[in-house]
This record gives C-alpha cells, sequence and structure tokens, in this order.
C-alpha cells in the first residue's frame, strides 16, 4: 500500500513539474511586416522583430533560432548551422496545436530538412515521407549556402489544419539539431521529441 501511494505522488509530482516547465517556456510571438521567402539568407529586414532564441551545440558553438508568422504561415529560421571542423547539423521543427493533450496525436506534426524535407503527422522519424517538394511546407536544404549556413522553414496554418491564428491563441513548438552522428540538442533543452508536454509554448 505504501509503495502504491509512493508511486501516486511521484506520478504527481512529475506530472505538475511537466506542467510548470510548459508554462515557464510561454514566449510571445510577433507577426512579421514582410514575409520571409525560404532562401536560406535570414535577411535581418524579413526577420525585425521575430521571437529570438538560442541553442548551444558546444560551449563555442551557438545556433541562433528565429520565429515569426504571418497570416497564412509560420516562418522559422536556423542561423549558423556549421562550425570548423565539425559536421554539419540538420534541423527540425516539432508542433503540437492541441495543449489538452500531452502526447503524439492527429495534432503534432514532425518536419525534418536535411537532403531533403521529410514530413509526418502524429508521428516522427518516418522517412518514407520525405521530397524536393512538400505540399504545405518548405524549407531550403543541403548544401548549404557558402557562408550563410542557414535553413529557413515556412509552414503553412492549413497544413498544421488551424485557421489563422487569433491574438492569444497557444501552441507547442520544439526545435531539434542532430548531425551524421546522431549527437542532438534541442530548444528547449530539456525537450525531448518523444514528449511534447516538454516543449515550449508560443503564444500569438
Amino acid at each position: 500500500m505504501m509503495k502504491s501511494n509512493m508511486r501516486l505522488l511521484i506520478l504527481l509530482f512529475l506530472s505538475f513539474q511537466s506542467l510548470a516547465y510548459s508554462q515557464s517556456q510561454s514566449l510571445q510571438l510577433s507577426p512579421t511586416s514582410e514575409s520571409p521567402k525560404v532562401d536560406g539568407m535570414v535577411s535581418l529586414k524579413e526577420w525585425q522583430g521575430s521571437l529570438k532564441l538560442e541553442m548551444k551545440r558546444t560551449p563555442k558553438w551557438k545556433v541562433g533560432i528565429q520565429v515569426t508568422y504571418d497570416k497564412e504561415n509560420i516562418y522559422v529560421a536556423f542561423s549558423n548551422l556549421a562550425y570548423p571542423e565539425m559536421p554539419k547539423l540538420n534541423a527540425e521543427v516539432m508542433i503540437q496545436t492541441d495543449l489538452s493533450t500531452n502526447d503524439w496525436s492527429d495534432n503534432t506534426f514532425w518536419f525534418h530538412s536535411s537532403y531533403s524535407n521529410c514530413e509526418a503527422q502524429g508521428k516522427y522519424y518516418y522517412w518514407e515521407s520525405c521530397s524536393d517538394n512538400a505540399t504545405g511546407w518548405e524549407a531550403n536544404t543541403f548544401p548549404l549556402e557558402k557562408g550563410k549556413p542557414h535553413m529557413e522553414f515556412k509552414i503553412s496554418f492549413s497544413k498544421l489544419q488551424l485557421e489563422s491564428p487569433a491574438p492569444g491563441t497557444k501552441i507547442r513548438l520544439a526545435f531539434k539539431l542532430s548531425d551524421a552522428k546522431e549527437f542532438h540538442t534541442y530548444w528547449p533543452s530539456d525537450a525531448s521529441i518523444q514528449k511534447p508536454a516538454t516543449w515550449g509554448v508560443v503564444i500569438f
């Protein structure tokens, strides 16, 4: 009986921690005045006013992230995906549009860009769905522009089965960087692709 009660307390504590973590990661998005082009350039004008984040790949290698949106799409930019004598990075975006669930569902989406664009709904690492001409979203792919190792994602709200989000709308969002050696880095830093409850929350 005591062991059962202890297990219940531990589960309640972990659930509370996940909820508190997600709430602490709530960040405000601002709409763009000039919709970014998916060309890997990360123009300062296009990304002016975007939400700016950072992922620390190594103590010296930091990857910048920017997030913004317009009436039809959400945009994500990854900057500095290459570093001397290190494997180049591919980028992934994970989105969950229903915060009432903590697991992967039909409202959870995975987007990957490397040599082609891969996607899945309700699951991740679905390599059978990769294309150079994805429907409803796009991202520039390898090889990256010399001297500008950046990736830009454009994901339509229709792809996410959303209307243009009203102010105050919330979604879960996470980013993952990886290389050929399967070394992964996340934002939020303690996020896990398997557990949407550990992702950040952004507010339109």
